[in-house]
């Protein structure tokens, strides 16, 4: 399953309709490279005037979770392999 960008050519087997620009409809299909700097345009507006020092609290955070996530995941494959070891000892003793 491939994916397509909106606004992109559709392949010949396609039936789909290629995105209109809704703000001007009088200038036709939309081009993959209008569509990207349309829509960074509106990522910069949204964005506003944020120093891009600010960015930092934001990925110092995701980082953290990361690499809480990865620790708590070995841990826990860790733990269910000693589990399934003391497990099968038990097993063993009760035979």
């Amino acid at each position: 399953m491939s994916r397509r960008v909106r606004g992109a050519p559709a392949p010949a087997s396609s039936s789909t309709r290629p995105v209109r620009n809704p703000a001007a409809p009088a200038a036709g299909v939309l081009s993959v490279a209008q569509l990207e700097q349309y829509l960074w345009a509106a990522a910069d507006i949204l964005r506003g005037s944020i120093d891009s020092s600010d960015y930092k609290t934001y990925i110092f955070g995701l980082l953290f979770l990361k690499r809480l996530s990865d620790r708590f995941e070995e841990e826990a494959e860790k733990n269910l392999g000693t589990w399934a070891i003391c497990k099968m000892n038990m097993l063993l003793h009760a035979l």
